[in-house]
């Protein structure tokens, strides 16, 4: 990426957040590298990967995610970059931006940086942030400024809107809130999909709905 790119990226998201953040009391902006730590993945030799639950859970790309954690879908037993339970996954490959947590300790790919809050408790208010950014990155990639993946400078520059604490932690608390009551509809959801896709969930379901419809129409026209 040349450095007339590199400054593309940097300018159109810091313009992009100066006015979005305008006329807000409270808050300043901050470079995501001044709040928190990053990590970017490193992909380790092919032979050490396999599907067979051998070495930590090794995830490479937004292909491992799901809505807010990751699958385990393949292993490594010997990663050379990681992340810890609650750290954020961000995808600096296309599509950029995509974000998962962590569940526990495991290994990232190049499609991957971790990031992790210097402060603990300002963890969840950040994950929320990059997660309204997601857009940002899209238009970048559609205009051409980010081609292929986001470099470490770019997310060590980026800017995040960063209010004082006590709004920091109403915001998250309440996000976080509404993100669990999402997270476990998606997960109930999911359950009954890979119900519906059994024969006798399907074969009762249509025998119910047969029932229901014979009561209500019989009850129509007065057999009940």
């Amino acid at each position: 990426m040349s450095m007339k790119k590199e400054k593309t990226i940097n300018q159109e998201i810091q313009e992009k957040s100066v006015n979005d953040n305008k006329g807000l009391k409270g808050w300043r902006e901050v470079a995501l590298g001044s709040i928190a730590e990053i990590t970017m993945g490193q992909s380790p030799p092919g032979e050490t990967y396999n599907e067979t639950g051998n070495g930590l859970p090794f995830y490479q790309g937004v292909a491992d995610f799901g809505y807010r954690y990751p699958k385990k879908r393949v292993y490594c037993t010997s990663p050379s970059r990681f992340a810890s339970a609650g750290d954020i996954l961000f995808s600096v490959r296309a599509p950029i931006g995509r974000i998962n947590i962590a569940t526990e300790k495991c290994a990232i790919g190049r499609g991957i940086a971790c990031i992790r809050s210097k402060d603990t408790s300002d963890q969840k208010f950040l994950e929320f942030v990059l997660r309204s950014k997601t857009d940002e990155w899209l238009v970048l990639e559609s205009q051409g400024s980010i081609f292929g993946n986001a470099k470490k400078d770019d997310l060590i520059q980026l800017p995040i809107p960063w209010p004082n604490s006590s709004i920091r932690r109403a915001i998250a608390s309440v996000l976080s809130s509404l993100d669990d009551k999402i997270d476990l509809l998606h997960r109930q959801n999911k359950t009954l999909e890979a119900m519906a896709e059994t024969p006798l969930f399907v074969n009762k379901f249509v025998t119910y709905l047969c029932t229901l419809f014979m009561n209500y129409f019989l009850g129509l026209i007065g057999w009940i």
